[in-house]
This record gives C-alpha cells, structure tokens and sequence, in this order.
C-alpha cells in the first residue's frame, strides 16, 4: 500500500474538556486516547508537588509529543486549578518543549497550538529526540513513549501508528537515556505505559540508576486487572548505569520504594467514574489527588 503525503489525508477536529481544547488529528492516522489526558493531568498533579518543593513555576518537556496532546492538557488543567487558587500567584508551569519527530504529527502540532492560542507557551521541536538538548535542565518530563519492539507483532502499515506503537525512531533504553539527559537534579519524569509491557520499562529504569517514586495502576473497572500504569522516575544513582545487583544499589532501591495509587475508567456499561468524569470536566478539586 502507498500512503498518500500527510497534507492530503483527512483531517478530523476533535475536542477534549467539553471541547475546551480543540484537537485535529489524522482521521486514520495515529488518534489520541484516554492515556494522553491521564498523563496531562498526572503531569499537573505531580508539578504541583514539586512546585511545593522548588517555590517557582515548572519548565516542562514532552517526548514523543505527537500532535501536543498532553501539553495541550496540561496546560488547560493547569489553569483549572489555578482559578480554583485565586490566592496562588505562581503559575504553574513556565512553559513546555514538545519534541516530535514525524513531519505529519509537527504539522497537526502546529495547527493544534495555533487553535488554541499557546504558540507562546509551547514550543515545537521537530527532530529525533535522541539528536536534541534544551537550553536548559528541566524540572518535569512527559512521555508517552512507543511500547513495542520493532520484531514484535505486526507494524502498522500507516507511519502514524506503526511510530506510536513500535520503536521505529529510537529504542525504549535510547528514549529513557535521553529523558535523563534533561532533568535536572530533583527533576522528575513521568511515563504512560501498557501495564502488561510495564517490567520491561521498570527494568530500563533500574539499568540506567533511576528510582520509580510512584506508580498508579489504571484500570477499565474496579475488578478488572490494570492496562495502563503512570510511573513518575527520577535520577537515583549519580553516573551511568549501575550495576542492578551491586549491594549499594540494592540498598537504594529499598531505602526509596515507590508509593502506589490506583484509578478506576469506568462504572457499568463503560460509563467513567466520577473522577473521569471530573478530570473530562476539568474540575480539579474531584480529580487532585484521585
């Protein structure tokens, strides 16, 4: 099959928050989920945290930015809560770096940006995240990285899909290596994650001396095993790689284990809970802290 320029496939305006956040995207093309609105507001959770402990506004960066979904999400979260905070002057975050590869992702980023006016307050970057450095550490981290090896299933015939599904533009270690490059001390990544593929990325997170300071398993019902984790890393053991089965770096990894938290999609008849309706809503006191 030949895929047609990206400029000539069918675009779709979507929305997200009552469609206070307009979105386009391919229409069969790679298409946002649940997953990217979580991480937003994970990001806006755990910024609020680090905000407490650094006493200034958060500068950000997405990985795998995609058509700027979560900064998008973010940013509009953000400033949900800040009208609940009429006393809090500090603004949360000072700005984010959104890094894409795919021509066709920066070209619905751009769009996306421009229809709901944070040209000023994101800035694209189109380029392979591996070959890119801010100008400055950053505070806080966004990936929601591609999840499968390329020899592993089938790779999607659309670049779109087959890019967010499967390591074609760098491997999961190379992504992980290069997030750390960027923080900086104190800073902290956060990462969306198919829960069933989740050991592999915790195990590149232990080779490369990162904590895990806290997981939140997602699941669609109350009962029903986790499809998605949330995991919130930081930089641990100073240097390269540690050695995993060294004595000091056991001792650390037990000093500092993570927490844990869990959310729920959806009641009966895939109705989402009160919280997901509440985060959909953008109502921060019914979602802060889930």
């Amino acid at each position: 099959m030949v895929v047609p320029l990206y400029e000539d496939w069918p675009i779709s305006e979507d929305g997200i928050f009552g469609r206070a956040v307009t979105i386009f995207q391919h229409q069969k093309g790679y298409r946002f989920s649940i997953d990217a609105v979580l991480l937003a507001a994970f990001a806006v959770e755990r910024a609020l945290l680090l905000q407490n402990r650094i006493h200034r506004s958060i500068c950000a960066v997405d990985l795998c930015a995609g058509s700027g979904v979560v900064p998008l999400a973010a940013l509009h979260l953000a400033d949900r809560v800040a009208e609940a905070r009429p006393l809090q002057m500090l603004g949360i975050f000072e700005g984010w770096s959104a890094v894409e590869v795919q021509a066709s992702m920066i070209s619905l980023a751009r769009a996306n940006l421009r229809a709901n006016q944070r040209d000023g307050v994101i800035s694209l970057v189109h380029t392979d995240l591996r070959a890119w450095r801010p100008a400055r550490s950053v505070d806080l981290l966004t990936c929601n990285p591609p999840y499968q090896p390329v020899a592993a299933g089938d790779v999607s015939r659309h670049p779109e899909r087959a890019a967010a599904r499967h390591e074609i533009h760098g491997e999961l270690a190379d992504i992980v290596a290069t997030a750390k490059s960027m923080l900086c001390v104190g800073g902290v990544s956060l990462w969306v994650f198919p829960a069933k593929q989740s050991a592999r990325l915790l195990r590149v997170f232990d080779c490369l001396g990162w904590n895990v300071s806290h997981i939140r398993s997602v699941h669609p019902f109350e009962e029903a095993p986790a499809e998605l984790v949330l995991i919130e890393a930081c930089v641990g053991v100073s240097g390269e790689a540690v050695d995993a089965s060294s004595e000091a770096a056991g001792a650390q990894r037990s000093a500092q284990s993570p927490t844990f938290s869990r959310c729920v999609l959806y009641r009966e008849h895939r109705v989402y809970t009160q919280t997901i309706e509440a985060l959909l809503r953008g109502d921060p006191w019914a979602w802060l802290g889930w």
